[in-house]
């Protein structure tokens, strides 16, 4: 019998150019007990878990917050925004994940890895927690999973409060604080059992920043994972996956990531290779793809977007391969329900310079930032720069490409630094370009390439975090958690008639019977007619007649 608890830190990491503070803080990559098994909880099985940890009856996962949260002043607001991070995960489509709130506990309620309870607290006072063995002071958290067999039996997630502060408004403008969402849908993800992801934009990307980034919400790396992990059955004849074997001169190629790009080149998983060279993805939509296979950086690299050892400790204890050239394979066909075994030979070359930052989008007058993080960009946004840096890029040369459909690229601009040379260009975003995440490539005058994959974030115009079709930006604004269930579009919580979905198109206050869209009445007479109705200021209204109203109308 195999029992085991592990540990995860999630890092806060930023370095500029222009000196700010610097914060230390498979698809996707599962935590594996051995190659093929991965950790997992037993939502099919709850008999395997205590009844305080997985719930027999609902098969959810219970889980405890508490009561003081980080704040007194917006302690009831944290406490919904954990909750809404727990709803975002079980809402993916096709998914068995649950979870349930299990109630508040009091304060300073102590850590046990093993007293079947999963607790989500924040720490303000302790710098060591876990009964004093592990030092939080330069993590964001710190999640506690317990296995036994490769079965998860408990989770425990700590938020560093001691050296963070915490906000949870998304419109809010925090730069130096952290969103308490983004944080905790990454702790959840490793709660659920999966480890770091190499995809810049993915929520299980190793590092976070301060405000909002390009965390919140999951990406199609996480949506992946979560499917690959506990699809349900009825779901999984629907996906499709791929799987194969990486080499170079025929031998095995560890560490070497395999990413999957859309038909409008988004990142849609990435998946490094085991020490066998093997890969496997699942939880894929059907379609046309290309590959890229790609180094990570080294182990020991000091400036990084994404090393072995930041992904797991599996890329830390097992020598990792870094020095071959990147390659593409196009035209990869997923079909439903169906695995595609492709593999793959690297190139047996010096491998390309390495891009180990990524400048922050704005104008071309702002002064330059960058950081190992995800940029963000919108579609529609026009004549904004965007770049990438690394201490190995040569003096001159290289033309800087954003992969995929709907975006313009600019003439490429040299850009330099202390020890960093970058390359830059103003792009125009088309209104329509599709969301997701697109890579930033610098091709070089001898066709090799340098990439940051899935470095450019394009966030939807409209977000629906929780896939329920519904404008999050409603729900936020009118609910204290915009993932409950009377937040849903059907639901009608002031009893007044009209769902949320009708309040919503009509401009009204879902939480107010008295603010609704209504016809109070119609008159008709030799002179004319009038409708009374209730409107609001600002709104514009269009009015359809009939010939005759029925009796009764």
């Amino acid at each position: 019998m195999s029992k085991s608890t592990r540990a995860y830190a999630w890092f806060v990491f930023l370095a500029l150019l222009l000196l700010l503070r610097p914060m230390p803080v498979l698809a996707y990559v599962l935590d594996q007990t051995t190659p093929g098994n991965p950790l997992r909880w037993p939502f099919d099985q709850p008999n395997l878990v205590h009844t305080n940890s997985l719930n027999p009856s609902t098969h959810a996962i219970r889980y405890h917050i508490a009561s003081d949260a980080w704040s007194a002043a917006h302690r009831s607001e944290e406490i919904e925004s954990v909750r809404a991070s727990f709803d975002q995960w079980q809402a993916i489509p096709g998914v068995a994940i649950r979870f349930e709130f299990a109630g508040l506990v009091p304060p300073e309620t102590p850590l046990h890895t093993s007293d079947h309870t999963n607790l989500v607290y924040w720490t303000r006072e302790d710098k060591f927690v876990n009964g004093g063995r592990d030092d939080i002071r330069f993590s964001l958290a710190l999640t506690y999973l317990s296995s036994t067999n490769g079965v998860i039996h408990e989770a425990d997630i700590v938020l560093n409060g001691r050296t963070y502060s915490w906000f949870t408004n998304p419109l809010e403008t925090s730069p130096n604080r952290i969103f308490v969402e983004s944080t905790m849908l990454h702790e959840i993800g490793h709660l659920l059992g999966l480890d770091h992801s190499p995809a810049g934009g993915a929520t299980m990307f190793p590092n976070g920043g301060d405000g909002i980034d390009a965390y919140l919400g999951l990406s199609s790396d996480d949506i992946a994972a979560a499917r690959a992990l506990y699809g349900r059955e009825t779901d999984r004849t629907r996906r499709s996956s791929l799987h194969g074997r990486v080499t170079l001169r025929g031998e095995p190629l560890p560490g070497a990531v395999v990413a999957l790009e859309d038909i409008h080149g988004n990142l849609v998983a990435a998946n490094p290779t085991r020490i066998d060279g093997t890969f496997e993805m699942a939880g894929l939509d059907p379609g046309t793809y290309q590959a890229r296979i790609f180094p990570l950086d080294p182990n020991d690299a000091s400036q990084f977007l994404a090393r072995g050892r930041d992904l797991s400790t599996y890329f830390l204890t097992n020598a990792i391969q870094t020095q071959f050239a990147p390659v593409v394979r196009t035209n990869l066909q997923l079909l439903p329900g169906t695995t595609l075994g492709a593999d793959f030979e690297a190139i047996s070359s010096s491998p390309s310079p390495r891009i180990t930052s990524i400048r922050i989008p704005g104008s071309s007058q702002d002064p330059i930032f960058h950081s190992a993080l995800a940029a963000l960009a919108r579609p529609g946004q026009s004549n904004l720069v965007v770049g990438v840096f690394s201490p190995e890029f040569p003096v001159v040369g290289g033309v800087l490409r954003v992969t995929g459909t709907g975006i313009r690229v600019g003439p490429t601009q040299m850009d330099a630094g202390g020890n960093l040379r970058g390359r830059s260009a103003l792009i125009q975003i088309d209104p329509n370009a599709v969301p997701g995440m697109r890579s930033l490539l610098v091709e070089w005058p001898d066709g090799s390439w340098s990439a940051a994959h899935g470095f450019l974030d394009i966030q939807p115009a409209s977000r629906d975090d929780n896939f329920d079709g519904f404008p999050d930006e409603y729900q936020r604004l009118h609910f204290p958690r915009f993932t409950a269930p009377e937040a849903s579009p059907a639901a009608d919580p002031d009893g007044d008639g009209a769902d949320n979905a009708h309040e919503y198109a009509s401009g009204t206050d879902p939480q107010q019977a008295s603010s609704v869209f209504k016809i109070l009445s119609v008159e008709v007479n030799a002179g004319g007619g009038a409708v009374r109705f209730l409107s609001l200021p600002g709104k514009r209204y269009r009015l359809f007649t009939r010939d005759a109203f029925p009796q009764g109308e």
